[in-house]
This record gives structure tokens, C-alpha cells and sequence, in this order.
């Protein structure tokens, strides 16, 4: 059963660098963004102090709840999804929950692909020169 939910990634100002959805909160942030393989700049991920969701009524209210915040919030790594629509309604039902985050383990995960992706490039042999 899939419990959906929108999410936001905050820096130390508390300013909104990312909204995204999901249907599983704990599989999208810990084994999806903060992961070796995570969709976003790398730049999003060093800057994210902290990482709230609030959970939603279904799929439909999720998409709903995740344009509205996009483009109220104009987050910098949604550009893509923000095309400045202006609302006639307000959303104000998010109940926001905090979930924990090791951003230092996806950094050390991204640097071991990377100097993997770099060894099998250039037949490089030894990772730890890569990563000196």
C-alpha cells in the first residue's frame, strides 16, 4: 500500500530548495536522493539541511499539492516544474514530519561511482589515487 506523500528539502536558512512526491517517503529520500544514484545536482544535496514531507490523500492530491508548493514556493532545483502559475485557492492542510538524512554516506557513495565510472573509462586501476 503506497502512502503518498510531497516532501521538501530545506538549507540552514530554512529556504525551499526542492519539493518532490512520492508513494513510499522513507525508499524516495534514504535509498533514492541520498544515494549514490540520486537524480538531483549534487550541489541540492550538499546544501539540504533538513527534510520534511506531509502526507497526502492520494495520488491525485499528491500531484495537486506538489505543483501548488512548486510553484508557490519556486524552489531553485525545480525549475523545471515551476512555469509561474498563479492560484485562486490556497492549501494550507500540510502537516509537516521530519525524516532523517545521511547526507555524508551519499557523498562518499557518489565519489566511489564516480572514481568507478572514472577506473573503468580509463583503465585505471587503483581507486584510491582517485580519490587523494
Amino acid at each position: 500500500m503506497s502512502v503518498f506523500c510531497v516532501y521538501k528539502f530545506l538549507d540552514e536558512n530554512n529556504e525551499v530548495l526542492y519539493v518532490g512526491r512520492t508513494g513510499n517517503i522513507t525508499g524516495r529520500i534514504r535509498s533514492q536522493h541520498f544515494s549514490y544514484n540520486g537524480h538531483l545536482p549534487d550541489k541540492c544535496y550538499q546544501q539540504t539541511t533538513l527534510v520534511l514531507y506531509s502526507k497526502c490523500l492520494n495520488e491525485d492530491d499528491v500531484k495537486i499539492k506538489e505543483r501548488y508548493l512548486v510553484n508557490k514556493l519556486k524552489p531553485k532545483f525545480n525549475d523545471h516544474m515551476n512555469n509561474g502559475s498563479d492560484f485562486n485557492f490556497i492549501i494550507d492542510d500540510f502537516v509537516w514530519k521530519y525524516i532523517p538524512f545521511d547526507r555524508n554516506s551519499a557523498k562518499e557513495k557518489r565519489a566511489k561511482r564516480q572514481a568507478k565510472t572514472l577506473s573503468a573509462r580509463d583503465g585505471i586501476k587503483d581507486l584510491e589515487l582517485i580519490r587523494k
